[in-house]
């Protein structure tokens, strides 16, 4: 199909291009025109007008020629859209070339059935056999004079109810060539539906009717299983308890007919029965109550639904099986349970006892602050008894029917009503509204430059009211006074209502008249953020805070955080609002610790200064001790791997034990947190373990070649408590020492001795531990 549009495409610009083909030798056209549109298997002859002399002529592809190639009017019988080409050449041997593009379709006919009688209902193909290549044909069927179908799709299958004429028009795409076919189809009556698909019905209900739609005289059911005594008719009635397909079957005027019709039983839960939880006859209003059933195996029902209505007081969702209430009055409430064809309506019936209704005299009572009230409570229905909640001790009494209150500001009383011949209570409220001393609303511009005036009442005047001001050398009752005070004054409003006198106080202050005070830590370790904070004196007056750091800086606000703080001097200026005059203050910050580096001093008991990282034996002991600068005092807590593990102090003495197999690192941290300003430094040691070691020769050769000349104790370490006896083969001493590196030179009193065996005891302490040598030496000459 692509390359057919292809060419069709080519041929549209050919003819766009120009009518025949001209060239230097002359003209020569097509006379059939630029395209033809033909269906595969026409014949169509060619022509062709030229100005050449004596032309002899080639048309091309062979295939597409009926007769030769050189005939100057050839048939042409093409298979397949394409160009068709002729050559002219005159006697002088110049050519001119032609062409004109077919549109080849393939009509594809297939072969209705014959005319035929079905049953009313039958499905029924229209082919003789299923057509699967079409070509280049589209389709159009008619069912009388309906338009049916346009497709290209011939394989067309009806089910009908009725006598009807198709017209089936098959045509090529290029309209060139189309064929028509009929078939007369006759329908025989045959009506055979049964009127349900499915009916849906509760397990154990009243039986159901099943009804065929029919002329059929005879009609019989089956299976026969839940019919009763008949299976035939046109209706019947059944009485399943298992879901069940039945179906109807008749002959009607020679056609056989069947139908079907399912039936599907539902069923509910065996107990659907409530219950109420807790139990109680009858029910506070307010009370929660839950409304319960048998439970069920929610997988032998996935279909089913509740739903509660009525249900007044419901708190759960409606859709629930159990459900929650909180009792408002007496009702019946209903569940109603839904499973497919199925359901049950049940309900339970709730008492709910109604509060009873008291009033109170008055009913909306207005008094002055500290005024007595009586109040009168009188149940207007049902009968109880009352209880006042009072944590303020305003009531004369507090379960009783006539307190007398004395309130000071506007209060709400809670009242717990006790219903009698039930435990029922229900709350109510009852306030007390105590008339506003409507005071008036005084200045808040307290700050004043030198000269200044200010009017103290500002608004708030009750007409019906009457006012008096003093302070500062005066006293009047205009409202609206303004005052111009000479220094920081206080000045005192007092106002007289229906309720009595209520009194105010104001201090205006003068803006020479306040100072500012600056706070800060005197000492802030190195690394940690300053906080400056200032208040300015009387604390009323409102302005600006700047400070100036030693750095030079400034930074504005009341509280400052500076996060690398310098030390020195840190100054606040406070401006007052009106910018009449400033205050202020220093404070002096010392950092500690900017370049403070504790380090541990180790030292062995015989002085020796260990450097962190060295090594010492086991079975000893070192000295720890913090350095730090004479001029600051600190606490001290160390913490190790040995002994002691924590200990506080400047200096600790840490014991080294021996051990039976490779000894562990030695590792404490001293924490130093300063007595100034809280600071915490750290310091740690570390030192290579090792175990203490002594060998003995066993033999030594005394003959001054400066090699193994003695015989002494080999050892690293430290030895005290040195003695070392050497006997000779009786029993004789022939060497004695307490210096571990002496050793003994093979002579006694200065006489070599002979080379032979000798004996050796040696006693001493390593690293602190008390240890013993014995054994044979060979003296070797």
């Amino acid at each position: 199909m692509i390359q057919k549009q292809l060419l069709a495409f080519l041929a549209l610009i050919f003819s766009v291009s120009g009518i025949g083909a001209q060239s230097p030798c002359g003209t020569l056209t097509i006379t059939n025109g630029d395209e033809v549109a033909i269906c595969s298997g026409q014949t169509v002859e060619l022509s062709v007008t030229t100005d050449i002399d004596n032309p002899t002529y080639s048309w091309s592809p062979a295939s597409a020629l009926v007769d030769p190639a050189t005939d100057p009017s050839p048939r042409v019988r093409p298979t397949s859209s394409g160009f068709i080409r002729v050559r002219a050449t005159g006697s002088n041997g110049c050519s001119v070339v032609d062409s004109v593009y077919f549109d080849v379709d393939r009509l594809v006919v297939p072969e209705l059935i014959e005319n035929t009688t079905v049953c009313e209902g039958t499905p029924i193909d229209l082919l003789q056999t299923p057509v699967t290549d079409v070509g280049n044909t589209i389709y159009t069927l008619r069912g009388g004079d309906s338009l049916l179908a346009v497709t290209d799709d011939p394989n067309f299958t009806f089910t009908l109810f009725k006598d009807t004429i198709f017209t089936l028009l098959a045509r090529s795409e290029n309209g060139e060539c189309e064929v028509e076919q009929v078939v007369n189809i006759n329908v025989t009556p045959a009506r055979f539906d049964v009127q349900q698909d499915t009916v849906l019905a509760c397990l154990g209900t009243d039986s159901i009717t099943l009804s065929v739609a029919t002329s059929a005289t005879s009609v019989t059911w089956r299976p026969a299983r839940f019919t009763g005594a008949s299976t035939r008719g046109s209706s019947i009635r059944v009485l399943p308890t298992a879901d069940i397909t039945y179906y109807a079957e008749a002959t009607i005027n020679g056609c056989p007919r069947i139908d079907s019709v399912a039936v599907r039983l539902d069923s509910l839960p065996q107990d659907l029965s409530m219950m109420l939880e807790p139990e109680k006859d009858p029910y506070c209003q307010g009370d929660t109550f839950y409304v319960l059933s048998p439970v069920y195996d929610v997988g032998d029902f996935p279909l089913i639904t509740h739903e509660w209505s009525p249900a007044p007081g419901l708190q759960s969702p409606d859709d629930l099986y159990n459900a929650v209430f909180i009792g408002q009055d007496t009702a019946e409430l209903v569940r109603t349970t839904t499973n497919g064809a199925c359901v049950d309506t049940t309900s339970i019936t709730v008492n709910v006892v109604e509060p009873p209704v008291v009033t109170f005299e008055p009913a909306n009572p207005v008094v002055c602050p500290g005024q007595e009230l009586q109040i009168t409570a009188t149940f207007q229905s049902g009968e109880g008894t009352l209880s006042w909640e009072d944590p303020l001790g305003t009531l004369s009494c507090t379960d009783c029917l006539n307190p007398i209150a004395t309130v000071q500001e506007t209060t709400q009383y809670t009242i717990q009503t006790e219903t009698d011949a039930s435990d029922c209570s229900s709350e109510l409220t009852y306030t007390i509204e105590v008339v506003p001393n409507l005071e008036p609303q005084l200045t808040e511009a307290t700050l004043l430059c030198p000269g200044d005036t200010r009017q103290l009442i500002v608004g708030g005047v009750v007409p019906t009211y009457t006012y008096r001001i003093t302070g500062g050398g005066i006293d009047v009752s205009d409202p609206a006074t303004f005052v111009t005070p000479t220094e920081t004054t206080t000045y005192t409003i007092e106002t007289t209502s229906e309720c009595g006198v209520s009194e105010q106080t104001i201090q205006l202050v003068l803006a020479t008249d306040y100072t500012v005070e600056a706070t800060a830590p005197t000492t802030v370790c190195a690394g940690q953020p300053l906080t400056l904070t200032a208040a300015v004196t009387p604390s009323e007056i409102t302005g600006t805070y700047v400070w100036t750091l030693p750095s030079g800086v400034n930074q504005s606000g009341q509280r400052i955080s500076v996060d690398d703080p310098a030390p020195g001097v840190y100054t606040v200026t406070f401006t007052d609002a009106l910018g009449c005059t400033t205050a202020t203050d220093t404070v002096t910050v010392e950092i500690l610790g900017a370049d403070l580096d504790p380090q541990v001093l180790i030292t062995l008991p015989d002085g020796t200064v260990v450097p962190n990282g060295g090594s010492v034996f086991a079975g000893g002991s070192v000295t720890l001790e913090a350095s730090v600068p004479g001029d600051l005092n600190f606490s001290y807590s160390w913490s190790g791997n040995y002994d002691p593990s924590s200990a506080n102090g400047q200096t600790i003495t840490v014991d080294i034990p021996r051990a039976d197999g490779a000894p562990e690192p030695l590792s404490y941290t001293v924490t130093l947190t300063s007595e100034q300003g809280g600071c915490v430094f750290e310091a740690t040691v570390f030192l290579n373990v090792e175990q203490s070691r002594v060998e003995v020769p066993d033999f030594f050769s005394p003959d001054s070649d400066g090699r193994n000349d003695r015989f002494r104790l080999f050892y690293n370490g430290t030895i005290t408590d040195y003695t070392m006896i050497v006997y000779d083969r009786w029993g004789q001493k022939v060497f004695t020492s307490d210096d571990p590196q002496e050793g003994w030179d093979g002579t006694k009193d200065g006489t070599p001795q002979p080379a032979d065996v000798y004996l050796y005891l040696a006693k001493f302490r390593q690293d602190g531990v008390e240890l013993q040598e014995d054994g044979e030496v060979t003296l070797v000459r």
